[in-house]
């Protein structure tokens, strides 16, 4: 078996964090590490059966095919993880900025907000420089007007 020392100092680095975090902070990492738990059982609970079942049972065959299988589900399985954490990094970011948006009055916008904003600004571009010029541009005048001196009249 190859050790690397890379992996294990990568590995002690995160466990010594996860460990000051939970010593410094115990009711919050609780409440983090609870919500996870629920999240991967209610959204990957099946498919982390699935491949647990499936790796086992590769596992105790041995086969090149058995390993390969393992490998494509776990493939599968891992770009699902992915995905749903993903999408639940992007829907958390969203209600932390709406929630600081609404605090601030609107000065910040969501993340989905501002995407779908610029998203709706490129179409009406777009639309706007793909429809037929109808009448051509007024010219440009080189110096603007000059302004009245003569002093406002007075009021009394």
């Amino acid at each position: 078996m190859n050790d690397s020392p890379a992996v294990f100092r990568i590995s002690a680095a995160l466990i010594l964090v996860f460990v000051i975090l939970g010593a410094a902070y115990p009711v919050a990492m609780g409440t983090v590490f609870n919500h996870l738990q629920d999240w991967i059982v209610e959204t990957i609970g099946w498919y982390y059966i699935l491949a647990v079942a499936f790796f086992l049972a590769g596992t105790a065959s041995g086969s090149a095919m058995a390993t390969l299988g393992i490998g494509l589900i776990g493939l599968v399985f891992m770009l699902i993880v992915l995905w749903s954490g993903v999408r639940a990094v992007w829907n958390a970011l969203n209600r932390l900025f709406t929630a600081m948006g609404q605090a601030t009055g609107g000065v910040v916008m969501a993340p989905g907000m501002a995407a779908a904003a610029t998203a709706s600004a490129g179409a009406c571009f777009e639309s706007r420089s793909s429809a037929p010029a109808s009448r051509s541009p007024a010219p440009a005048s080189r110096s603007p007007a000059p302004a009245s001196r003569s002093p406002a009249p007075a009021s009394g």
